[in-house]
């Protein structure tokens, strides 16, 4: 029930533009705590994390809040942010308590959603014109976006259930369940084929760095996975997929866009550098960047800059250098434990561990170059993967 719940939820979050607009986002931070409620005897604190961590953890957060209440230049707009991040750690603690059973179900409702998201899509596309759900289609015009508003955002999405799939094929073909292992191979090339057809070169990129991340950490030799059996899905995705190349190549066209400079993202990372120059110690606030922002950027950007095309630089303006570095430096204290503790699970369990990390960590990289994380859809559909690694792991110090 409650795996479905959540699953309902991503679904809705997606399908409503990412919950990109205020009003969504808002109804998506309502419902996700009336589910804390109603569930809260679900919710659950990861077992496996060193107990030092947990004060550390316990001090950002204060520390972070009244920074947002006594320093933000918007205390209300931090606010607001903060109760998103809150509602996240309730999705984090709920999805950590699943059983494992309801973890797979939960995995399998994300790439579902993805497919959705891919075959209306491809549906939308050959509309004239071009529409999203009710609304006309004004941006990114002939390439694939689903539901979003934006392609690098359903590329993010598609990320994330890559990996989900991902991990089902190492699972099914490790366990040497040839036929499931061929269904999951299916999803994994139509879930490709959508990546490819969104024209996100960051996308892309990212996803190949986090796959390759992945399987580096954890097909050592212990592992046990059938991890040979990946490379040449890979292989064979890339040679079917060839005929979807031309929406993705005509993006590395001189006038494609962003990457011609005076287009966009090194410019508004150079002003950007100085707005950080300006709020080192106690940054912006959260939720403050796009209300600041017009008073550094330059003449030569012409359009309007919510935000910034990197998460971690925009990130640190709103906090500040030394609590975004104590961020930065917790979460990789995390993540460090995580892999340490996943490296020594069984191949049956490994297997999904090593699809959600490799659907993270291409997250993580596109974070460098887009604003995945200030999608509140892809946060949520993060979170839910983040803490079915976490809920592995719980499981297994509980049994111990």
């Amino acid at each position: 029930m409650l795996s479905g719940g959540l699953g309902l939820l991503a679904f809705g979050a997606c399908f409503f533009f990412g919950a990109s607009q205020s009003r969504d986002a808002a109804a998506l931070y309502a419902l996700i705590f009336l589910a804390g409620f109603i569930y809260s005897r679900r919710l659950t604190f990861p077992k496996f994390l060193p107990r030092r961590l947990i004060p550390a953890g316990g001090l950002f957060f204060t520390l972070l809040l009244g920074v947002s209440l006594f320093a933000a230049y918007d205390p209300w707009q931090s606010l607001l942010r903060l109760t998103g991040w809150f509602a996240m750690g309730v999705v984090f603690m709920l999805s950590s308590g699943l059983d494992q059973k309801e973890r797979e179900n939960l995995l399998a409702a994300l790439v579902l959603t993805a497919l959705f998201q891919t075959g209306y899509g491809i549906f939308a596309l050959s509309g004239t014109p071009e529409k999203i759900l009710w609304r006309m289609k004004e941006d990114h015009l002939g390439y694939l976006t689903g539901t979003y508003l934006n392609r690098n955002h359903l590329a993010g999405m598609l990320e994330l259930a890559l990996g989900a799939a991902m991990g089902f094929f190492l699972k099914e073909s490790t366990a040497k369940k040839n036929g499931m292992a061929m269904f999951w191979a299916l999803i994994f090339c139509l879930l490709f084929g959508g990546l490819m057809l969104t024209g996100s070169r960051a996308g892309l990129l990212c996803w190949l760095m986090g796959f390759i991340t992945s399987l580096s950490i954890f097909s050592g030799g212990r592992s046990g996975l059938r991890t040979p059996a990946l490379w040449i899905l890979l292989g064979i995705v890339f040679v079917a997929a060839w005929p979807l190349c031309g929406s993705l190549l005509s993006r590395f066209e001189p006038d494609a866009g962003y990457l011609a400079l005076q287009n966009g993202r090194l410019w508004a990372w150079q002003d950007g550098l100085v707005m950080l120059k300006d709020h080192l110690v106690l940054g912006t606030g959260l939720g403050n960047f796009g209300a600041l922002f017009p008073a550094y950027q330059s003449a030569r950007l012409q359009l309007g800059w919510e935000h910034i095309h990197c998460d971690y630089l925009e990130l640190a303006i709103e906090l500040g250098l030394p609590l975004w570095g104590a961020g930065l430096a917790l979460a990789g204290a995390v993540i460090r434990v995580l892999i340490k503790q996943t490296v020594f699970m069984p191949p049956s369990l490994q297997a999904l561990q090593t699809g959600c990390f490799a659907g993270l960590f291409a997250l993580l990289f596109h974070g460098f170059f887009d604003f995945n994380f200030a999608v509140p859809a892809n946060v949520l559909n993060a979170v839910l993967m983040a803490g079915i690694l976490c809920g592995t792991l719980n499981t297994r110090v509980s049994e111990s």
